[in-house]
């Protein structure tokens, strides 16, 4: 049995130094409230195994470094851990309940989680719905656990509405008017990959952008790769060009963009064939040719500049 009646100063005294010596980004974590513990388990020759609840009152936890926040967690967090997969099932339910809670964009308030919790896996009995930049994030199925291969998630995702100006503010991008809405299907990140293979469509510049195929390695590293596939659909180019202050573009497009890479924000690779529509305006300035050629490391420069 463990029970810490103030967690903040257990968490100060003793806790926060050897975790950041550890893992640096502990640093900026903080904890506070109350917390006990009791489980039962066995270790020997042939592995280990452990089984228990943890229950939490007012407990507040804040981690700047990763932009997250929970306020007032009540509740029992069931846990059943070992090192061999193969365990006889053991399923214990658990509630926990929380006044506000805040990671990056996303945030919700006055929640409730459902949990089962089975060998090295919790999982929510009930959907979880999540606000972003003025819309919202279903997660049904949503599951956590350890797998040999490493950390796992999965679940099913569907994203309603959001305001592109609103959620490019928060991340601090180029900012975009539009919406973002999204079917992501069945998802799943283990191994450090992430993938998905719904849809997202995206309603900007006057047209529409799909993305498919989505996939992603290391998300939670300085390392981070992003892969897909995009379609686009009647995009003016006026808009775009000014929004990114690339060089005046005029003109509609079409196209598509496979196999996408992208390195952090940078793309790496990419197979891409884009076309203007014949009617209406089509010019381009010097300021943007200048810019396409580098980013063709000067292949379109000929062909451009006629």
């Amino acid at each position: 049995e463990l029970i810490v009646p103030d967690l903040s100063r257990g968490y100060d005294q003793h806790l926060r130094d050897v975790l950041a010596t550890l893992y640096p980004a502990a640093g900026s974590l903080s904890l506070g409230g109350t917390l006990e513990a009791r489980a039962h388990g066995v270790s020997n020759q042939n592995g280990w195994h452990a089984s228990g609840q943890i229950q939490t009152g007012n407990l507040n936890a804040g981690w700047k470094d990763v932009g997250l926040e929970v306020v007032d967690l009540h509740g029992t967090l069931p846990f059943s851990l070992a090192s061999d997969w193969d365990q006889e099932r053991l399923m214990q339910e658990g509630e926990l309940t929380y006044s506000r809670f805040r990671a990056g964009p996303l945030s919700a308030g006055d929640g409730r989680l459902a949990l089962t919790a089975d060998w090295n896996r919790w999982s929510l009995a009930v959907p979880w719905i999540i606000d972003m930049a003025g819309g919202q994030i279903h997660l049904d199925n949503l599951s956590l656990g350890r797998e040999p291969q490493g950390l796992f998630i999965g679940g099913r995702a569907r994203v309603e509405q959001i305001d592109l100006l609103q959620l490019t503010q928060e991340l601090d991008f180029t900012p975009m008017s539009g919406s973002l809405r999204a079917d992501l299907g069945d998802f799943e990140y283990l191994g450090g990959v992430i993938q998905s293979q719904g849809n997202a469509r995206i309603d900007a510049f006057g047209g529409v952008i799909q993305v498919r195929n989505l996939r992603a390695r290391d998300l939670f590293s300085s390392y981070r790769s992003f892969e897909g596939d995009i379609d686009v659909q009647g995009l003016d180019l006026s808009l775009l060009t000014h929004t990114f202050e690339f060089g005046e573009i005029n003109g509609i497009l079409d196209g598509y963009v496979k196999d996408l890479r992208l390195f952090g924000k940078v793309p790496s690779s990419f197979i891409a064939e884009m076309a203007t529509r014949p009617s209406g305006r089509r010019n381009i300035s010097v300021k943007a040719i200048n810019n396409l050629a580098v980013i063709s490391q000067g292949g379109l420069s000929a062909a451009l500049s006629r």
